[in-house]
């Protein structure tokens, strides 16, 4: 089931394909420097690059529809996952969804209802089962 409307769905695959892009500027930029000056792009781009471009593909595969197992065949650190991952993409679909599509209509910062929509999808249930 979807639970995005056409223009989240855009917006969110210019997200992924801008942090792709940034992170192949970050990879070019880094061979001009070297030492600490290096390392920082280099963490920069391993490190808040990655897991916002990782955290925004499953936000989108969550909100499409797409199973989980689909989109990781395999997560060697679900401790990192169920931290900082599943916090961002549970922002993310507060932040994309569609309520129409969801069944509900919220007030502001429902945080904890999406986060346990994102750790039901973790582990292979319907993120917004039927109430």
């Amino acid at each position: 089931m979807k639970y995005i409307t056409k223009r989240n769905k855009a917006a969110l695959t210019i997200k992924v394909k801008h942090l792709t892009a940034e992170s192949r500027i970050i990879r070019h930029e880094e061979k001009k420097w070297k030492g600490l000056d290096r390392q920082f792009f280099s963490l920069h781009r391993k490190s808040n690059v990655r897991n916002e471009s990782r955290a925004t593909q499953l936000a989108l595969a969550l909100m499409i529809g797409k199973p989980y197992s689909a989109v990781e065949k395999h997560c060697r650190d679900t401790r990192f996952r169920d931290g900082y991952i599943a916090e961002r993409v549970a922002k993310m679909v507060e932040k994309y969804h569609s309520p129409r599509l969801i069944g509900k209509t919220f007030r502001r910062h429902h945080l904890p209802y999406y986060a346990r929509a994102v750790f039901r999808w973790f582990e292979g249930e319907e993120p917004f089962p039927s109430e």
